[in-house]
């Protein structure tokens, strides 16, 4: 009729003729083939575009035609908008608001509100067809119509409105589809059974049972979607409950039972219906054993599925009985030892005996076996191994163990109950992969129960170890097993111990979700833990070699998935959180793989790293030669497939996005590549494979520092932070394998490979950073290669690469805000917060568990008695205390990683400097960068906010620099035209050295040790600033006296704090530190011409200290010479005699000595005495000991020179 009216269609006379048409239409059975033929395609539902042009054909029949052959349309329209995967809610089109807020005594929703608008005309004739429908309904389409409703009310809103007609239903008198009307004639059914006892007695017609089957589905899905209807339903008048489980202990067809099920499970989506519903089912007793039910109910749900269910070979009772206990254990279980019948009935009724059954369709056998094992694995995720597990049981015969302990004692010995979980998984994945093999995914509750069974496993092995021991302390009779060692066993199927192989086989198998590989290697993570586990692990995989080269392969196209991390994911995925999108998941999985291969490369060979980086598993790992996949029969591996993700495009204009893209990833690439560089077995393999046929090490480093990503707008501020310190991470693993590949080419002479590394740290660049990759959308980072923006650099100066990196780290420290409570004891949180510490899986440090926490509280919460106008008090300050450890990880980690970061660089310039000869790094290239890399290092040393635990470091490298310099300086003055120390450069250094020690907590003893080196190292250049030849006194003389006169300045500018420092560490401090603070004492007194520095020290009273501790000092030196071995006593005590010589030797020194007492000090020092020679009472012949007599030497000469 639309298209007659339509111009392109005026000169059709087919459409002029369209109620014939629809009749013929009609007549011809096309809403009946509709419905089995189109809507019930396994893809409709999930092609928007097919959902919606039906349901405009639907919509328009209805609003522009007379509506005809009503049974299979409404058949039709049920099936359309009974099932919605894409949550369109096409149906809300046929409600209208006002059915809504006037019979339902509740406000309207927010899904409610936003339809509060006039209605159009097309929505008003959809209305007044499901109106008109129920009002004049006949009783033989009372069955349809309700399957209709149930259809129709498929979404929140939708649902709410349907409710509310049947409300209004309630004032037409003698309505069949009244809410009144329903459970009217349910509780007359309930009453009629019960009085009648028997089945025998009481018959339902078929008629009967699909109506009363309708009003269960379309109530249950009215629950199932809307909390208020829920509560409607509970707390109306009609005794819904009650009405509900009499007619579960009545003697219905299994179907009529597996309704009411599902029903009462839709309305314990509500928490608190959980607690009626389960004193409801004790007062039936629905668990009974068969033997011991009462005489008012002459069946019980065991009984049911023995007798009944098991002859008709098929079991929608049991599935419904399933169901219900799914969601009322997501709220409640009961008390243990009356759950303990449940459980039994879950493993001995149901589990344990689901392969004797028949099953007429097989598919519900695996639909039984998910909703059987989604329980059982839910009990024990929800378990907490922190009691001690009790063993006893009651008289009814249940245990007192909480179910969660009872299924891990089932999984940690060998249980019927393992045999059949490690059964399940056998014959899933036979199954899988014979539809894999044809391209064909069909068997999605297959693939669901081997998801839950492996998640089952993963369960017992995290929490197996603890449960073990604990049942181990109180002595149990039950003998317990590692489930690692477990799965080593036979398989009854096979008769070959391959249960890990079946496991890891999940990891191959493309078409099904991803969830079951990710699961599969979080199990070969978990037994990869137990060296005796992972000793045979290797020879299972490898015992097929076909099977091998699938694992291999599937391992590698997991790895190679190109998908985009999220910040979520660098928290690691919680176990609660399965409902993750496939990318998640994939990119998930890719993680896992390498922190698999990163456990396994820890112990000892052949071990399954070694199998899928593509080592030598039958010779010696040493003998591995690494080639390019092709050559010599190489196959591809996963060290193939990660180096291709990781390395920069072939474009050298665009720049690699793995990094930014694929953060976790990329770091955990480069720790594993670190961690065979460095590994004594692996090693040579490794580097020799990187550098001929990658040059891989020498184009990553072309590309560091990193991108910043501050520039990138990936998301919120939080999830950049992770992002940049993910790539400080990754940069911090580089820059260590640069330095051993640097030690490695250095020490075998490989001069082409360590000048090409040498060149490209020495390349000049601009300081700014280059380009920046920009995240638009989610796609695959190789398809974003090219979107590459170009940042701004600064003109001027340009700076070496290994000086950019070091001045481009961030080495601030982050302090979170402090907490601040008014409900809790701060105290007391602070303390819990540091209790529930854990190891990080990324970052080699302890973090808070914050999961573990978050379930501390709630726990605590849960027992306490919380006011209702404090609960919201409560819950806002459980936000904040989460919230400030989530900040406290950040900046532990922040500060870890930016620690390991300097600690990189710290050993690559390291190595640079000692490894590299003087051809390679000339010296005329080295001194200059070394004082700009002085400087860098000390600018960040003096930040106020420096993290503390990075400055040791730092300083350490300061030493190292400097004694470079030292060195060079040296070497220099030697030459005909020696280089000097320029006097402005040198200033700024020994003014940011001395303000560093001045900063510096004294507590830092190796930071205090580096300075003083560093100080002395300055000293020595300093001093043989004048050692050149006579042709060139008068040039030397001058600069020396420069150079003297300015280090003095500035020594003397720091005034009396300055020689507190250094005198207390003199005294108060380590040995090292004290005769370093003494040479450094001498040094300076050498420079200072004016003495101050001696007046000071003398005005202060730590030169009258020192003399008085030289007789302290005697009774060790009397040890010394009789044992005639040197100790660090020794060594201290010929520092302070060196400086006192130095002191003497100054203008007025002997003056203040003589007044300071140094030769009454002196005499009554005792082990002068002790001179080694032939007493009068000694043998002739009788040695002198050689080794009394170099220490006496030792500790008199410089005592003699004092004097002299």
């Amino acid at each position: 009729r639309i298209c007659a009216s339509a111009t392109p269609f005026s000169d059709l006379q087919e459409v002029e003729s369209d109620e014939a048409l629809t009749d013929a239409g009609i007549n011809l059975g096309v809403f009946r083939f509709l419905t089995d033929n189109v809507v019930a395609s396994d893809t409709f539902h999930s092609e928007e575009i097919y959902v919606r042009k039906l349901h405009k054909l639907v919509t328009s029949y209805i609003v522009n035609m007379q509506t005809k052959d009503e049974e299979n349309f409404m058949l039709l329209i049920s099936a359309l908008y009974g099932i919605d995967h894409l949550s369109l809610e096409l149906s809300r089109d046929f409600w209208q608001v006002n059915t809504s807020s006037h019979h339902l005594n509740i406000p309207l929703t927010d899904s409610m509100s936003l339809t509060k608008r006039r209605p159009s005309a097309k929505q008003t004739a959809l209305f007044n067809f499901v109106r008109s429908n129920g009002e004049h309904l006949q009783p033989d389409m009372f069955t349809v119509y309700l399957t209709m409703l149930n259809g129709l009310s498929c979404g929140p809103t939708s649902a709410q409105h349907c409710f509310a007609l049947l409300r209004a239903f309630s004032s037409y008198t003698g309505s069949y589809v009244s809410l009144d009307h329903l459970f009217t004639s349910m509780k007359q059914y309930a009453d009629s059974f019960s009085s009648h006892g028997t089945a025998g007695q009481v018959h339902m017609t078929t008629n009967e049972l699909e109506a009363m089957n309708a009003v269960l589905k379309l109530l249950a899905s009215l629950a199932k979607w809307d909390q208020t209807v829920r509560v409607s339903l509970i707390e109306q008048p009609w005794q819904s409950l009650q009405t509900l489980t009499s007619l579960v202990a009545c003697p219905i067809p299994c179907t009529l039972k597996a309704g009411i099920f599902n029903l009462l499970a839709n309305l314990n989506r509500t928490p608190e219906v959980a607690v009626l519903t389960w004193q409801a089912l004790e007062g039936i007793n629905i668990i009974a054993k068969p033997e011991k039910l009462p005489t008012k109910y002459t069946q019980g749900i065991i009984l049911e599925l023995q007798k009944v269910e098991a002859r008709n070979e098929t079991y929608p009772e049991t599935r419904g009985f399933l169901h219900l206990l799914d969601e009322l254990t997501n709220h409640l279980i009961p008390d243990k030892i009356m759950f303990s019948n449940y459980l039994n009935f879950l493993i001995d009724e149901v589990y344990l005996n689901i392969d004797k059954r028949v099953f007429h369709d097989s598919e519900e056998k695996w639909e039984m076996l998910c909703d059987v094992l989604q329980i059982i694995h839910k009990l024990v995720r929800l378990y907490s191994p922190e009691t001690i597990p009790s063993g006893r049981m009651s008289e009814e015969g249940g245990t007192s163990e909480a179910p969660g302990a009872v299924i891990l004692m089932n999984l940690l010995h060998d249980s019927p109950f393992l045999h059949q979980l490690l059964a399940t998984l056998h014959s899933g994945y036979k199954i899988l992969k014979e539809e894999e093999d044809v391209r064909a995914a069909k068997s999605h509750n297959v693939d669901r129960a081997c998801l839950l069974s492996l998640q089952l496993l993963e369960e017992g092995l995290e929490k197996g170890e603890v449960f073990k021991k604990l049942n181990n302390t109180v002595g149990s009779h039950a003998l317990l097993s590692s489930l690692g060692t477990l799965l080593l066993g036979l398989n009854p199927a096979t008769k070959q111990a391959d249960h890990l192989l079946v496991i890891t086989m999940f990891v191959s198998l493309q078409l099904f979700s991803p969830e079951l590989a990710l699961s599969a290697v979080n199990i070969l993570c978990s037994v990869s833990s137990n060296p005796s586990v992972a000793k045979q692990l290797c020879s299972i995989l490898t015992h097929d070699p076909l099977l091998s080269t699938d694992i291999l392969s599937g391992f590698i196209q997991r790895i190679e998935v190109e998908d985009w991390e999220t910040y979520e994911e660098s928290d690691i995925l919680s176990k609660e959180d399965r409902n993750v999108t496939s990318s998640i998941t994939s990119s998930h999985i890719r993680i896992r793989i390498l922190q698999l291969i990163l456990l396994n490369l820890s112990t000892p060979a052949p071990n399954l790293a070694h199998l899928l980086l593509g080592f030598e598993i039958a010779a010696p790992i040493r003998q591995t030669v690494l080639q390019d996949p092709g050559i010599a029969g190489n196959n591809r591996t996963c060290l193939h497939a990660i180096l291709y993700l990781i390395s920069p495009p072939p474009n050298p204009s665009n720049h690699f996005t793995c990094h930014s893209y694929a953060p976790i990833f990329s770091q955990l690439a480069y720790q594993m590549l670190y961690t065979l560089s460095s590994h004594v077995d692996l090693s040579a393999a490794t580097l020799r494979y990187l550098r001929s046929s990658k040059d891989f090490l020498y184009l990553q480093m072309k590309y560091v520092p990193f991108f910043q990503l501050s520039h990138t707008g990936t998301g919120s501020k939080t999830a950049e932070s992770h992002l940049e310190l993910s790539l400080q991470h990754q940069q911090s693993w580089l820059l260590r394998m640069i330095a051993l590949e640097l030690h490695v080419t250095t020490k075998k002479q490989q001069r082409s490979h360590t000048q090409k590394l040498v060149s490209l740290l020495l390349a000049e660049e601009k300081e700014a950073p280059v380009p920046v990759p920009v995240r638009t959308d989610v796609k695959s980072f190789r398809a974003v290669e090219e979107e590459v923006i170009m940042l701004p650099s600064a003109p001027g100066k340009t700076v070496k690469k290994i000086s950019i990196i070091l001045s481009l780290m961030d080495l601030s420290e982050i302090v979170p805000p402090p907490l601040e409570l008014n409900y809790f004891n701060q105290e007391q949180i602070l303390s819990l917060i540091q209790q529930h510490q854990a190891k990080s899986d990324l970052v080699d440090m302890r973090i808070i568990d914050i999961k573990s926490l978050h379930k501390f509280i709630n726990k605590e919460m849960a027992m306490a008695n919380i006011g209702l106008s404090q609960k919201q008090l409560v819950l806002e300050e459980m936000k904040l205390i989460l919230s400030f450890a989530l900040e406290q990880n950040q900046a532990r980690e922040q500060t870890e990683v930016k620690r390991s970061l300097f600690e990189s660089w710290h050993n690559m310039t390291d190595t640079l400097l000692l490894s590299c000869q003087e051809e390679l790094l000339p010296k005329e290239v080295k001194f200059p960068l070394l004082l700009e890399l002085a400087n860098i290092i000390l600018e960040k040393a003096l930040s106020p906010k420096i993290i503390i635990e990075v400055i040791p470091t730092l300083t350490s490298s300061l030493l190292t620099i400097f004694s470079h310099l030292s060195y060079i300086h040296i070497q220099n003055i030697k030459k005909t035209d020696p280089v000097l120390l320029d006097t402005p450069t040198m200033r700024p250094l020994l003014t940011s050295i001395l303000d560093l020690l001045s900063r510096v907590d004294t507590s830092i003893q190796s930071t205090r040790t580096n300075l003083y080196g560093v100080l002395l190292y300055y000293f020595q250049m300093c001093r043989r600033q004048g050692d050149v030849r006579e042709s060139q006194d008068i040039y030397m003389r001058e600069s020396k006296a420069t150079l003297q006169s300015m280090t003095m300045s500035v020594f003397n500018s720091y005034g009396d704090s300055l020689v507190e420092i250094v005198c207390r560490d003199a005294f108060d401090s380590t040995n090292i530190i004290q005769n370093l603070s003494f040479s450094l004492l001498e040094q300076i007194l050498l420079f200072d011409g004016d003495v101050y520095w001696l007046k000071t020290i003398n005005i202060l009273g730590y030169l009258r200290y020192i003399v008085d501790s030289l007789g302290k000092q005697d009774s060790q030196l009397v040890t010394c010479v009789r044992q005639g071995g040197t100790t660090l006593e020794q060594l201290f005590y010929e520092a302070k005699i060196s400086f006192l010589t130095r002191v003497a030797m100054c203008f007025k020194g002997p003056e203040l000595l003589s007044q300071a007492n140094l030769f009454f000090a002196i005499s009554n020092m005792s082990f002068i005495d002790l001179r080694p020679e032939m007493g009068v009472l000694q043998p002739v012949s009788a040695p002198v000991n050689s080794k009394s007599v170099s220490i006496y030497s030792q500790l008199f000469l410089p005592l003699l020179r004092l004097l002299l």
